[in-house]
């Protein structure tokens, strides 16, 4: 194997490192991803209206998540994953509407020098996660929020160079509320 595939994908991560850094100039984007991942990230609990309970945990094969409101059993869900390395959870706002969503994120498969994150948004109409895609893909690399801008930062490769991804999830789901707004009464 040449020296120069051995140091291709050190270059590619070092052209996204100089990606995020341009763009961390401006001190707007914020990490989705833990600093220092431990056993207490595979679970999770949040509220994302008043009287909506989430309770969720994540293994390599499955994100599994149960939903409560008043006066109603709770139901519990599964979305599949396959993944070889531990995955983790973030609770964080990914639409800026006010409510918190999940996103589950796990390293790469390769050389691990990447994050990929799968993120779902709370629909109060459906009382459910729902999952998003990325602008540019599938899954988010290397997830960033962009705050500021209301925006989801996330790294693509395009026929082996990295470059930067922008997606909008303003305004996908609920309008922006201000404290906790409850949830719609019934499930469409």
């Amino acid at each position: 194997m040449s020296l120069q595939r051995l140091l291709k994908p050190a270059r590619q991560r070092l052209a996204h490192l100089a990606i995020v850094a341009t763009l961390c100039a401006g001190n707007t984007l914020s990490m989705a991803s833990a600093a220092a991942p431990d056993a207490e990230d595979t679970k999770a609990h949040f509220v994302p209206c008043s009287g909506a309970d989430i309770t969720a945990t994540v293994s390599r094969q499955a994100l599994s998540y149960s939903i409560t409101l008043p006066g109603q059993a709770s139901v519990d869900r599964s979305v599949p994953l396959d993944v070889e390395r531990q995955p983790h959870l973030i609770v964080e706002d990914y639409n800026f509407d006010g409510r918190p969503d999940l996103s589950v994120w796990y390293l790469d498969e390769g050389m691990s020098t990447s994050t990929i994150h799968r993120v779902f948004l709370f629909d109060p109409d459906s009382h459910d996660l729902k999952e998003v895609a990325a602008q540019c893909g599938e899954e988010f690399l290397n997830l960033k929020l962009d705050k500021l801008n209301r925006l989801l930062i996330s790294t693509v490769y395009k026929q082996g160079k990295p470059s930067i991804c922008k997606t909008s999830l303003a305004g996908k789901q609920a309008q922006p509320t201000k404290g906790m707004a409850a949830c719609k009464t019934s499930p469409n």
